[in-house]
């Protein structure tokens, strides 16, 4: 289930976004910042939307991590 919401919330949108922020920022260290930003956004801004959907379900936040970092080495492919 983890890899299906990520598969459904990070898009490429949402990557190239937060991406931009981070480079007007001035961030250094780009690869890392975006991973943890991207997991950020799902959690806070789509956590609603999310348990709404698939009725209160059980996530594992590691596996979710995981296939949110998979998702945005596949939507920002000039950084990986």
């Amino acid at each position: 289930m983890e890899v299906e919401i990520a598969e459904k919330y990070v898009t490429e949108h949402l990557v190239q976004k937060e991406l931009a922020k981070l480079k007007s920022s001035g961030v250094v260290k780009l690869q890392p910042a975006l991973l943890q930003t991207v997991f950020y956004v799902l959690l806070t801004e789509e956590i609603a939307d999310i348990v709404k959907k698939y009725k209160l379900p059980l996530i594992d936040f590691k596996s979710l991590n995981r296939a949110v970092i998979n998702q945005v080495k596949v939507h920002a492919k000039e950084l990986f």
